[in-house]
């Protein structure tokens, strides 16, 4: 409680004129906002009774604003401040706090009366609305009377509360949105508030949530549906299309084509954002003009209609809160970029996160000391509190850091050096090492400088400055050799001394940071440009070199410069979907070896990032690999089981050309003639499995059947009779195959049903990068596929998980039913065991079978009796009803890869201690803390690398794995590290396609392409980078994830341009580590089949994923096409300067990064204070 006669001068202007109350107006960008009401009197006499209880931080801005509109009142701004704040203003949405109570309103139920502070409820109302009068419409364009209906929806615009009318895209207009429930029972939305994040809101969603019972889609209905349609325009010359065009993806999306009869206008499609052409006519047009010309034309839809009673019902439920979309949707559809912060933060209610300024009160009220002791005496100093007071300050301020000791380092005065960890007790202070206003923090604890800087105390002239003076700075260090900075006192006059002999203005280091920030050009022309201007200036005075401007601004960037602190405010340190890209050329343009740059000396004395960590005695940490022990093997040599269930090429190839799935491809596309066919079924039914056939062209009759050849193969005697109990039952398989397509259509050769067609091509992918236990790969998916092949119906949880994380199996499973046809279960079988034991389960029995094998022994027998002629008798539907209750109780944990429990079946210690560390887990279970940063294991990874997020540091080390790699980590198979069926390493395919393209036809390409390699969010921020200075290979992602990441916190779904070699790769070395991630090619890399040779299989294709129909999954390559400016700077810097650089020109990008849904807004936050709940609340904004 305040007394009121320290208010009332900041109060006069907004009291009432009849001095019976006193009010605050809140204003909105100039315009007249909400009235409150603070104090009331009943007379002029009485007292006055105060009705709003103030906080420090609306009294502090109060007398700042009296302070800033009484003449001369304006605090002035020092010029470091002015540089640090000059970008902070571009782009931030400033919030009052009248919008704030709208929010706390709209919260309670109630809509707000600005159109711009409308919630996503309230839109949705709205809508609801505009569908009764007309102003809106949804168009159903699925399959008639299918529980999986699609909407087109017309377009909502989130950010001005209000529906867009349909037409042409524009800032008015916009084309229909398709909005439908996908096969895993969630909504889905193709606008960009709806592809914000998984199961984000937006009116669309909430509107059909509200209007339609939940339902499972089927993956078939979805892909029915009339493929061209018509939907009405009431603009005069204009038509609207929608085009299905997704074959072979569970995808039901329109694409939306326009034709206007203007000059200007012409055919558009909307399908030009992602790869359409805007020069001729892409397929979607050319459908469409197809359908135009056809005797049927085009059928035109009309619009849906609901009733009275389902609109008000509909309505109801949205305002009562009774509709969620992932998060709770009573959220506004705007938000300032501070609010973000100050969630990050945790700090405040909703009334706090209006963006005011914080002031001394504020930091008392949180707890927060104003005063800092000095750093050599430890008194306290004013001008630390003042800059703190400053720093909190700023309405639209970026988002900031709410705790104070991420500015300051703690200092204890018995401690020899600072830089070392303090081991007694609670320190004696803090001290400022950094500029309060610069545009970063701390990174390195506390700067290195030279050893002569020392204790020295010397008083240079200042000449920059407005008015020359003497300025007294004093650089205090520790007392250790190597003279850690502590402090200096010449920073409230914005300077920084480099040395004793060199002091600059921090705003020249701030202003060439923003000039290569934004530019990407080098040091060198912008220091002499800079000292040009200060020659027409002063020609008289001392210019520094450009070696001396270059160094010290470099250790200005180290002391106080960005670093890679932010994460996105919606995927959190470690988002679900991760993706990760080579940056090609970032070391040097032309591809030829100079002297400097990231191929000079300083990175020539290095190893590669990827190299295996070594200890103290320089000796690399290994591990032995052996085949059936401690991962499966794809090829036949070693033994145990095999991640293959077809062994022989040819049979691979004969069964893909069956499929037809890649009809495209030139090999894999052939139609299979009668008699490859026929020598298929004899070669799968042949027990002698060294046969090879072959087909060869007749030299006399290219035209004729091939002519068949014959030859024999050496196949290990251990391993022929698994690869003939394999070729029996994909032969069974293709039986059945055979007769549902007799029926379907009679001829001969049969066709192969399009309900089959992917599995079929996955199991008879090309031989170099086939591994069937991709097809189920996840332990829940396993799950699902043990309870159909033990007899059990599948129920709609059972049909969510597999079109989460097998989704090839969902489609056959909806052409189905509930159960697989029997024909299947074999296959089904071997494919459950190959990828059981291929996700590290082989070998965890020491001096016995082990856990794995007793457990799958159970199943085994089950799938033995299912083959037997029903009904079976009473022993052997005992014996089933025993095995089965076994394996039930023990698969679960197998699949699952967690120890099982002490009753089921008891691990020896050494067996849970291999199990641990197959799992990346110390050897008690525990997670793995970070290693020190001077430990051996991390020089490589420390010079080469800047992964600064939190829980990114290296926490393991990387081995050799004897006996796939050299003593650098390059495979000695030298395919391993190939594109997808290319034959080419990274580097030479690059260089291949830019040949082919037209790209330096007359310039030297590298074989092996020196750059970096970057990981990002679904939302283009980047996580971090490395340097490569050998050729890009899967070994890249490999290490980043394997030595930064705890398992639990790997992504649930990578997305890389060359994931199924990595995934390869990857389950080669730790299968256990990786078994639940799902490796991912990116949309745009994996459709051009032609250029990109992706042939691996449709359980690499994003598109059948509805987990992540929401992702850019190319958004990697626009940090990519960002970095790469960079080039220059990178071939003229040296290694340290350009880690430096680079992570200042990242940091910077990562602050600017805007919202999909809203430019206004900013995407990235403080990793340090993110949680769920900050997800959770933006998701609601």
């Amino acid at each position: 409680m305040f007394k009121l006669p320290q208010l009332q001068t900041f109060l006069d202007k907004s009291s009432c004129a009849d001095n019976l109350t006193i009010t605050v107006g809140r204003t909105n960008r100039g315009s007249a906002g909400s009235v409150e009401v603070w104090f009331q009197r009943k007379s002029l006499g009485a007292e006055w009774r105060q009705l709003k209880k103030l906080s420090g931080e609306e009294v502090g801005n109060l007398r700042e604003k009296a302070e800033e509109e009484r003449p001369g009142g304006r605090r002035k701004t020092t010029a470091a401040q002015a540089a640090v704040n000059r970008g902070r203003k571009a782009g931030e949405t400033a919030r009052s706090s009248a919008q704030v109570e709208g929010q706390l309103h709209a919260r309670s139920g109630e809509a707000s009366s600005a159109d711009d502070c409308r919630t996503i409820v309230d839109q949705a109302v709205m809508y609801l609305d505009g569908l009764r009068s007309g102003e809106c419409a949804l168009y159903n364009v699925g399959e008639q009377g299918s529980a999986s209906t699609v909407y087109l929806a017309s377009t909502g615009n989130h950010n001005a509360a209000r529906p867009k009318p349909l037409g042409r895209p524009s800032k008015v207009r916009a084309l229909l949105e398709t909005v439908h429930r996908d096969t895993l029972g969630n909504l889905s939305c193709t606008c960009d508030r709806g592809r914000l994040y998984a199961r984000a809101p937006c009116v669309h969603k909430l509107a059909l949530q509200t209007l339609e019972p939940p339902r499972l889609a089927s993956a078939i209905s979805l892909q029915i549906g009339t493929r061209v349609m018509e939907i009405p325009c009431d603009r005069t010359g204009e038509r609207v299309f929608g085009v299905y065009w997704n074959v072979g993806s569970p995808s039901p999306q329109r694409t939306m084509v326009h034709y206007g009869e203007g000059a200007r206008m012409g055919w558009y499609c909307e399908g030009r954002k992602s790869g359409c052409s805007k020069t001729a006519d892409c397929s979607h047009i050319q459908g469409v003009k197809r359908a135009l010309s056809g005797p049927s034309g085009v059928d035109k839809l009309s619009k849906s209609s609901f009733s009275e009673g389902q609109l008000e019902l509909a309505k109801t439920s949205l305002k009562d809160g009774l509709v969620r979309c992932c998060t709770s949707a009573q959220t506004n559809g705007k938000r300032a970029r501070s609010e973000q912060g100050e969630s990050s933060g945790g700090i405040g209610e909703a009334s706090a996160r209006s963006g005011k300024r914080r002031t001394k009160s504020f930091w008392t009220a949180e707890g927060t000391e104003t005063e800092e002791p000095d750093a050599a005496t430890g008194s306290t100093g004013e001008a630390e509190s003042d800059a703190a007071e400053e720093r909190g300050r700023g309405t639209e301020s970026a988002l900031q850091v709410e705790d104070r000791n991420a500015f300051s380092i703690p200092v204890c005065n018995i401690c020899v050096c600072p830089s070392n960890v303090c081991t007694h007790g609670a320190s004696h202070g803090i001290a400022t090492v950094l500029p309060m206003e610069a545009e970063g923090v701390q990174l390195e604890v506390p700067k290195l400088v030279r050893p002569t800087d020392s204790w020295q105390v010397h008083d240079p002239e200042v000449l920059l400055l407005q008015r020359p003076v003497r300025v007294k700075l004093r650089i205090y260090c520790c007392a250790c050799p190597e003279k850690h900075t502590v402090h200096f006192n010449g920073e409230a006059l914005g300077l920084y001394a480099w040395t004793r002999a060199v002091v600059v203005t921090q705003v020249a280091c701030q202003i060439l940071l923003r000039d290569v920030q934004k530019s990407g050009a080098a040091f060198s022309p912008l220091i002499a440009a800079g000292s040009a201007v200060r020659r027409q200036y002063n020609p008289s005075a001392t210019l520094l070199s450009e070696e001396c401007w270059r160094k010290a601004s470099l250790g200005f960037f180290k002391l106080c410069g960005r670093q890679i602190m932010e994460c996105c405010s919606l995927c959190g340190p470690h988002p679900e979907v991760l993706l990760c890209d080579g940056i090609a050329r970032l070391a040097c343009a032309d591809g030829t070896r100079q002297k400097g740059g990231l191929a000079g000396t300083d990175a020539a004395l290095l190893r590669p990032f990827t190299a295996p960590s070594q200890g103290s005695d320089k000796v690399n940490v290994q591990r032995v690999m052996e085949a059936g022990s401690n991962y499966l093997a794809a090829s036949l040599s070693g033994g145990g089981l095999k991640k293959r269930l077809l062994h022989q090429p040819e049979l691979r190839t004969l069964l893909a050309q069956f499929s037809g799935h890649h009809a495209a491809d030139p090999k894999l596309g052939k139609t299979l003639s009668t008699r490859e066919y026929k020598e298929l079924l004899v070669a799968l039914a042949r027990d002698d499995v060294q046969v090879v056939t072959g087909f060869a062209q007749d030299p006399a009759d290219a035209d004729a059947d091939p002519v068949l050849l014959h030859w024999r193969r050496q196949i290990p005697a251990h391993q022929v009779g698994q690869v003939r109990s394999k070729n029996k039952d994909v032969l069974e398989l293709l039986d059945g195959i055979e007769r549902e397509a007799m029926q379907d259509a009679p001829q001969w050769p049969p066709r192969c049903p399009g309900r089959w067609a992917e599995l079929l091509y996955t199991l008879g992918a090309p031989y170099s990068v086939s591994d069937d236990s991709n097809l189920i790969q996840h332990g829940k998916a396993l799950g699902v596929v043990r309870k159909l092949l033990l007899g059990g119906a599948a129920n709609d949880e059972n049909r969510v998980v597999l079109a989460e994380h097998s989704p090839i199996l969902r489609l056959l499973l909806d052409h189905f039913g509930d159960r697989f046809p029997r024909y299947f279960h074999p296959v089904l079988h071997h494919l459950y065991r190959l990828t059981l034991f291929a996700r590290g389960a082989m070998g965890l029995g020491i001096g016995r079978a082990g856990w794995a094998l007793s457990a799958i022994e159970g199943l085994d027998v089950c799938v033995w009796l299912e083959r037997e002629p029903k009904p079976l008798n009473f022993e052997q539907q005992q014996a089933f009803d025993f095995w089965a209750a076994r394996a039930n109780a023990l698969l679960p944990g197998v699949e699952s890869l967690s120890p099982p429990a002490l009753h089921e079946y008891a691990l020896l210690p050494p067996e849970r201690i291999l199990l641990n560390d197959r799992l990346g887990l110390e050897a008690d279970g525990s997670e793995r803390g970070s290693l020190p940063q001077d430990h051996p294991y991390c020089r490589e990874q420390r010079e080469l690398g800047c992964y600064p997020i939190p829980g990114w540091e290296q926490k393991r080390a990387l081995p050799q794995y004897e006996p796939f790699e050299d003593d650098l980590g390059r495979s000695r198979e030298r395919d391993e590290e190939h594109r997808c069926r290319s034959g080419l390493t990274v580097g030479e395919f690059d260089a291949k396609v830019a040949l082919e393209s037209g790209i330096k036809k007359n310039k030297s390409l590298q074989r092996h392409t020196k750059g970096g390699f970057v990981f990002s969010c679904p939302h283009c921020v980047i996580y971090g980078f490395h340097v490569m200075l050998r050729g890009e290979s899967p070994r890249d992602p490999f290490t980043v994830l394997y030595t930064r990441l705890n398992r639990k916190d790997l992504p649930s779904y990578l997305v890389y341009d060359n994931a199924c070699k990595l995934r390869a790769y990857a389950m080669r070395r730790e299968p256990a580590f990786f078994a639940e991630v799902r490796f991912l090619v990116d949309r745009f890399h994996f459709q051009r089949t032609s250029a990109e040779a992706h042939k691996c299989g449709p359980s690499y294709n994003p598109d059948y994923y509805d987990s992540v129909r929401w992702v850019n999954t190319s958004a990697v390559e626009s940090c990519n096409a960002f970095l790469v400016t960079f080039k220059t700077q990178a071939w003229y810097s040296s290694l340290v300067a350009f880690m430096v650089i680079l992570a200042n020109l990242v940091s910077e990008r990562n602050s600017d990064l805007a919202r999909v849904d809203e430019p206004k807004l900013r995407i990235a936050g403080r990793a340090d204070t993110w949680s769920p709940a900050v997800r959770q609340r933006l998701l609601m904004y």
